[in-house]
This record gives structure tokens, C-alpha cells and sequence, in this order.
């Protein structure tokens, strides 16, 4: 059970930039939650869907593996990462699209509500396949325990 180095090698960095670890004066900090995320990447799940949300200190890691969902925080007052994992029980979906900007909006039983903001290209003609960025493809694997087929 361990997350694959080619998921690895796009998680960490996009998790770094929410975090807004971002100049040299954050080199260190940079440095010791890349090292955090490659030790827990080697006992966690493979995910099905990832995706970060909010920036900063609101910054979150969300990484659903099957039916349970794994959420990385890093704690700021003493800089370490938080990780909790629960199972998935969706009980609400809202979606709202304005042009390629897509917004789920999830109620859970067990949980606070989750916001997912995600990015949808207009296909270049009919016949391309939808594509869809990592925040689409968390809140549609979530939509989904609802029936929602996407």
C-alpha cells in the first residue's frame, strides 16, 4: 500500500503551491512538508482522485481511495502535516458551471460540507473526449456515490 512515484511527482508540488510555499524564504519549510507527504505517500492508498483545495493555512490535500477519503493539513503553529481519513458518505451534491469553471458543493453525514472548484475545457469539436482537471475528477468520483454519472 503506498501511492505511485508518477502520482507522487504531481501531488507534492501542487500541495507546496497551496500551501503558498512558494519563494526562498520558504525553502525550508518547502522542504520539510515534501519530506512529510513522501513518507505518508508510502503508507497511504493509492488514491482513486486527488486534489487540493483552499491556499495558505486553508490549504487542504484530499486524496479518495475507495470508499474513504483522506484529508492533509499541515499544522502551523507547529509545522507538521495532519492527516485524517474517514469513509465517504455523501449524502447532498450541488454543481454549478459558469463557462469551463465548474463548483460541487458536498454535504456529508459525518463530515463538515466540502467545496470543490474545478476547471472543464470546452472539447476543440464533438467528438473529443472531456477532459478535466484533478479537482473535477475528485468531485465527480464524489458526485458519483450519489449517481451521478459523469
Amino acid at each position: 500500500m503506498s501511492i505511485d512515484r508518477e502520482i507522487r511527482q504531481r501531488v507534492v508540488p501542487v500541495y507546496l503551491d497551496a500551501l503558498q510555499l512558494v519563494d526562498a524564504s520558504h525553502a525550508a519549510a518547502r522542504r520539510d512538508v515534501a519530506n512529510e507527504l513522501e513518507h505518508y505517500a508510502d503508507v497511504l492508498p493509492e488514491p482513486d482522485a486527488w486534489c487540493t483545495t483552499g491556499v495558505g493555512h486553508e490549504a487542504a490535500l484530499l486524496l479518495l481511495a475507495g470508499d474513504t477519503l483522506f484529508t492533509v493539513t499541515r499544522e502551523f503553529e507547529v509545522p507538521e502535516l495532519v492527516v485524517e481519513c474517514e469513509l465517504v458518505r455523501v449524502t447532498r451534491a450541488t454543481y454549478r458551471r459558469i463557462e469551463q469553471e465548474t463548483t460541487w458543493c458536498f454535504q456529508f453525514r459525518d463530515r463538515e460540507p466540502l467545496e470543490v472548484r474545478g476547471f472543464t475545457p470546452n472539447p476543440n469539436s464533438p467528438d473529443d473526449p472531456e477532459q478535466f482537471d484533478e479537482a473535477e475528477r475528485l468531485a465527480r468520483a464524489l458526485a458519483s456515490r450519489l449517481g451521478w454519472t459523469t
